[in-house]
C-alpha cells in the first residue's frame, strides 16, 4: 500500500464513514481512497482538504447495511445522460437534491436504465431549462431531469410514491423531497435511548446515509397505549397533529425522538408517524450544524398495524 510523506499531495477518490480519529487536521470519522495507494485509505483529519465536510463521492462500497431499497417497479425505462457542450458528467445522488451527497458519476452518453421518478430540487440544465423532477435507478442513485434525455419523455415511467406503488408515505405530503426508495433503517430492541441515539446521529451524517429517509420499527410506537388510543379515536383516512406538549406530557422518550409529528389512519387497524427530523429554538446549537452543513434535516416516518 506505502506510506504518504508529510506534505505530499494526493488525488483522492472518494470516501467512506469509518472510526473516528485525531490528527493535526482536528476528529473525523471520513476516511479517502487515495489514488495510487491500492487498497489503502487516510483518514480526513490527516489531510488539508479546506473542507470539515467531504470533498468527493462517498465510495460505492461504502454503502451501510442499514441502507435498503425496495423497488417499486421493474427496471424497463432507459435513459441517456445528455452531451451538450460542456457536460462531461452528471452527478447520482444518494437523495433528489444537490445537498444530497454524490454517489455516481455518470459520463456524458451513459445509459441509465430507471425505476421511477419523484418530485425535487429544481435543477438547471445545460439547455437553460429547469426540472423539479428525479430519477431512481437501478444503481440505487438520484438523478436530475435536467441532465437526462428520457425514451418517450419519461410520461410512462411511474410516481415512486404513487398509491399504486409500495411506498410507506403514499398519500401524504412530506415537508422535503422523499429518498424512497432508498431508506435507511433504524430497528428497536426495547431500547429508547437507541433509537434517539441513531436518529442524531443520522442528523450528524454519522452513518455514513446522510439526508436519506430514515424508516423507525414500528414496534417503537406501538407499544405505547396512549398514541394507540389516540389513533383509534381517529376516523380512517384522518390525520392529526401529535404537539410536542402532547408528546413530551405522554412519553418523553417519544419526544426526545421525533418531538411533534403528522399521526396517519391509513386503514382500521393501520397507521403512520410522519416527522421532518429537524431542530428550532431552544436547540440552537443543533439547528445552526444544519446551516453550516454539518447536520443534514431529513424525512423520518414509522408504519404499522395493531392488528
Amino acid at each position: 500500500m506505502g506510506q504518504v510523506q508529510a506534505g505530499q499531495t494526493v488525488k483522492l477518490i472518494c470516501y467512506q464513514v469509518g472510526e473516528y480519529v485525531k490528527g493535526p487536521y482536528g476528529t473525523s470519522n471520513y476516511w479517502y481512497k487515495v489514488d495510487g495507494y491500492g487498497s489503502g485509505w487516510i483518514a480526513d483529519s490527516m489531510l488539508s482538504t479546506g473542507s470539515d465536510l467531504p470533498v468527493t463521492r462517498m465510495c460505492p462500497e461504502s454503502q451501510q447495511k442499514s441502507m435498503t431499497t425496495t423497488p417499486n417497479h421493474s427496471p424497463i425505462f432507459t435513459a441517456k445522460v445528455n452531451n451538450n457542450s460542456g457536460v462531461e458528467y452528471v452527478n447520482g445522488r444518494i437523495g433528489p437534491t444537490t445537498k444530497h451527497f454524490d454517489y455516481e458519476l455518470y459520463s456524458a452518453n451513459t445509459v441509465l436504465a430507471l425505476e421511477c421518478w419523484t418530485t425535487g430540487e429544481s435543477v438547471s440544465g445545460p439547455d437553460g431549462k429547469t426540472s423539479d423532477r428525479w430519477y431512481y435507478t437501478t444503481d440505487e442513485t438520484w438523478v436530475s431531469a435536467a441532465y437526462l434525455s428520457v425514451d418517450g419523455g419519461g410520461s410512462k415511467i411511474p410516481d415512486c410514491n404513487s398509491p399504486k406503488g409500495n411506498s410507506p408515505t403514499a398519500g401524504i405530503i412530506p415537508n422535503a423531497p422523499r429518498t424512497w426508495p432508498k431508506v435507511h433503517k433504524i430497528d428497536y430492541d426495547g431500547d429508547d435511548a437507541r433509537v434517539t441515539d441513531s436518529l442524531l446521529s443520522h442528523y450528524y451524517k454519522e452513518d455514513g446515509n446522510p439526508g436519506v429517509d430514515v424508516s423507525v420499527d414500528w414496534s417503537f410506537f406501538s407499544k405505547r397505549q396512549w398514541l394507540k388510543d389516540f389513533g383509534y379515536n381517529m376516523p380512517v383516512g384522518a390525520v392529526r397533529q401529535v404537539d410536542k406538549f402532547t408528546s413530551i406530557w405522554n412519553d418523553k422518550n417519544v419526544y426526545v425522538s421525533v418531538g411533534a409529528f403528522a399521526f396517519y389512519r391509513t386503514s382500521e387497524h393501520c397507521f403512520l408517524v410522519y416527522d421532518y427530523y429537524d431542530f428550532d429554538y431552544p436547540y440552537t446549537a443543533e439547528k445552526d450544524a444544519a446551516a453550516r452543513g454539518e447536520a443534514q434535516e431529513f424525512n423520518v416516518y414509522s408504519a404499522g398495524c395493531y392488528q
